[in-house]
């Protein structure tokens, strides 16, 4: 993903107008031209009254010298799309696939964009399909919270001004650029996460010769689909850890898991550190949905939880190995109580290793599991 991103950063631009900022675009080249894609109240304002003239910067910020715009004002009203050619040459241009807007809510797409309110532009990652629209108008989902509170706890519409025209690129496995549509506006003040985009078809009633691939050809691509799975799995991943940490209570414990994990495993504890986190998450879902749901069940669950608790499993230790190895026995001790005391109930062998597992990660996050070096 972040060759990806790279690339990507090498044919965005932004447009301004008197020295504002005012919508983005992307570059892409066709039968060795380049042209320039923004949305068409870019140039011709919300409600398509004016027209401005703008300045096209490249991502250094440099302006590109010679271009000519392609389409006007009855093209814009129509399809909310402006299309530029550029005479100027614009280094590291890379490769870019034309597609009509992708429609499967499998896939993952990923946006580059420059609000106004921004000194820099950034990524906004993992956006799904959400809804087909009119004529080439389509709607996109983005993860909760992704236009909340930017500047003075405003919402997407105000906050998010300037985004306009930016590119909406399929999250690919092999790193090639899919532009598949130009970002035309945040609804619903941001409230619902959506972005609203328009596809980018039309263009071939001004460029015959641009090629278009169908997004129907990545539907049955399973190596693709399982790469956005993947992205899918890691987005609610973190979801569930940003929610986790600011559970009441919680405060802290990411730190003190971090702390613990530093000491047992040195410098490559961060690499350690979401494997616990998931130990916590997946254990959380089975007793909620398993442990929970049987009163005596939870009632024993939580005698051998204070048992174990008991001596707040305290140690001292003098290096990463004993620390590893202290870890370790805490565990299988507490999986062998847990097999023994919960051994009557109908709990699967994988589910008592969650519970053990989610256990044992708990008490580093809470502190009851406590070792330090000497």
């Amino acid at each position: 993903m972040k060759v990806l991103k790279n690339s990507i950063k090498l044919n965005f631009v932004t447009l301004n107008s008197s020295g504002l900022h005012v919508g983005c675009g992307f570059l892409f080249k066709s039968d060795d031209i380049t042209y320039c894609i923004t949305a068409g109240h870019v140039i011709y304002g919300k409600k398509y009254d004016s027209e401005r003239a703008v300045e096209i910067l490249d991502f250094r910020g440099q302006r590109i010298e010679r271009f000519e715009q392609l389409t006007f004002l009855e093209f814009a009203q129509k399809h909310d799309l402006t299309l530029f050619r550029l005479y100027s040459e614009v280094e590291d241009i890379q490769p870019v696939t034309l597609c009509n807007s992708i429609s499967n809510s499998r896939f993952l797409s990923i946006s580059y964009m420059k609000p106004s309110l921004f000194k820099d532009s950034f990524f906004l990652d993992n956006i799904k399909f959400n809804d087909d629209l009119e004529s080439n108008q389509f709607r996109y989902s983005a993860i909760p919270g992704a236009f909340n509170n930017f500047q003075d706890d405003s919402h997407g519409a105000e906050a998010m001004e300037g985004i306009s025209g930016s590119p909406m690129l399929l999250c690919t496995s092999d790193n090639t650029i899919i532009l598949h549509g130009i970002t035309s506006r945040i609804p619903n003040d941001g409230m619902l996460n959506f972005i609203e985009t328009r596809d980018l078809s039309a263009l071939k009633e001004v460029v015959d010769s641009f090629e278009f691939k169908n997004s129907k050809d990545f539907d049955c691509n399973h190596r693709l689909i399982n790469f956005n799975r993947k992205l899918i799995n890691e987005e609610k991943f973190n979801q569930w850890v940003d929610e986790w940490k600011k559970r009441p209570g919680n405060e802290g414990y990411y730190d003190n898991l971090e702390s613990k994990l530093e000491t047992i495993h040195g410098d490559s504890y961060k690499a350690e550190l979401p494997k616990e986190l998931e130990k916590i998450m997946i254990g959380d879902a089975c007793k909620k949905n398993v442990i929970e749901k049987d009163s005596i069940l939870f009632d024993s669950y939580e005698d051998v939880i204070e048992t174990s608790e008991r001596d707040k499993m305290e140690k001292y230790v003098s290096s990463k190995h004993e620390a590893l190895e202290h870890y370790n026995n805490v565990y299988q001790r507490h999986l062998d109580v847990i097999n023994e005391d919960l051994g009557q109930f109908d709990l699967s062998r994988t589910d008592r290793k969650k519970i053990a597992q989610y256990d044992v990660a708990t008490w580093m996050a809470v502190c009851n599991l406590r070792f330090s070096k000497k």
